[in-house]
């Protein structure tokens, strides 16, 4: 499939290109700095999320798939995390995309939870996340997918995950879920949850 990346030189971004890459698809990755980004075996291309849906339709062009994995970091969470993730849904939809995957954050959708730890140290970010992922479950057409993540850490895969079992999960393994929901149409229309633990996670995508 052909498939662009929204965020693609974040650490969840790049690991989902490289799996995409391993699995024969063909791999876009749009960012604010493609130049930095060390591209081997995708390709990149410049894109500003706080540029016209027109303009970012164009850089999107026309494929199977949209990921959205971007995020300010806490640095310009309505213009990156929440409205630009929607000037990305309508692109999609201007071009004719219908699939779309969205990485999130556990308990995104449930604002309750947000006045205890460690989620009420984050709650602009959940705010964020919420509108964003509230809009593309009710305000567009897509075909999507929420990939809700608990807390990243920066270690080695392995393959393995659960379904919010633990409170951490390795960086390439979310990039690993990512990327086998794409050949699962059983997950359209679905929120998944993705953590730690035992079970291999091409199955378990497969499973949800």
């Amino acid at each position: 499939m052909d498939i662009f990346i929204v965020g693609g030189s974040g650490r969840v971004g790049l690991e989902l290109a490289k799996s995409l890459r391993d699995k024969n698809h063909n791999v876009v990755v749009g960012s604010r700095s493609p130049e930095k980004i060390d591209a081997d075996g995708f390709q990149t291309v410049k894109l500003d999320l706080t540029e016209s849906v027109s303009d970012i339709a164009e850089a999107i062009g026309k494929v199977d798939i949209v990921y959205f994995t971007a995020g300010s970091r806490g640095k310009d969470l309505l213009q990156i995390d929440a409205f630009g993730a929607v000037r990305t849904m309508l692109a999609a939809e201007k071009n004719n995309i219908k699939r779309y995957i969205m990485l999130s954050a556990y308990e995104s959708l449930n604002p309750d939870a947000w006045d205890e730890k460690p989620y009420s140290d984050l709650r602009e970010y959940y705010e964020a996340k919420f509108l964003a992922d509230k809009y593309l479950m009710d305000s567009t057409q897509l075909a999507y997918t929420i990939l809700q993540a608990v807390a990243l850490e920066e270690e080695a895969g392995n393959g393995k995950g659960d379904h919010a079992t633990e409170q951490t999960v390795a960086i390439p393994d979310v990039g690993l879920a990512l990327a086998e929901l794409a050949e699962q149409d059983n997950a359209i229309g679905k929120v998944v949850t993705i953590s730690n633990g035992d079970k291999d996670i091409t199955t378990l995508m497969k499973e949800v």
